[in-house]
């Protein structure tokens, strides 16, 4: 019992002078330290949260959009209401915007257009393709 009392107390009095060696000073200790000693600057972190650019603004649609891509196939219901989608040529788009009528009808259409990868939507199918102009196949 007394080996783990004379333990106890060297492990208290090295954290005891540990503690006061890290102890901050006043700024008298400051001025009173041995010259050619530095006081260390304190040490700025960076923020914890990280910035994040935003991503360029996507062009104007359809009517400034910049379209070449043509699709041609029967318009489907998705997955989800209101969704939209096509297959061509083995991969299926998402498309958005164009004449519902016309994509509803249950006849191939082709529509032109663009891809936009940087579009996010609640329709969980096909990459988006942004629709300029739909017409019967």
């Amino acid at each position: 019992m007394r080996v783990l009392t004379v333990a106890a107390l060297i492990v208290v009095a090295l954290a005891g002078g540990a503690l006061s060696g890290c102890a901050g000073g006043d700024a008298g200790d400051r001025a009173a330290a041995p010259s050619g000693s530095a006081v260390e600057p304190p040490i700025v972190l960076p923020s914890a949260v990280p910035s994040i650019a935003a991503p360029a603004p996507a062009p104007p649609s359809p009517s400034g959009a910049v379209v070449g891509t043509t699709l041609t196939g029967v318009p489907e219901e998705g997955v989800e209401p209101g969704c939209v989608i096509l297959k061509d040529k083995g991969q299926l788009y998402l498309l958005v915007g164009g004449d519902r009528q016309l994509l509803t009808s249950g006849r191939s259409v082709t529509v032109t257009g663009r891809v936009r990868d940087d579009l996010m939507t609640t329709c969980q199918q096909g990459t988006p393709f942004e629709v300029a102009e739909v017409r019967l196949a």
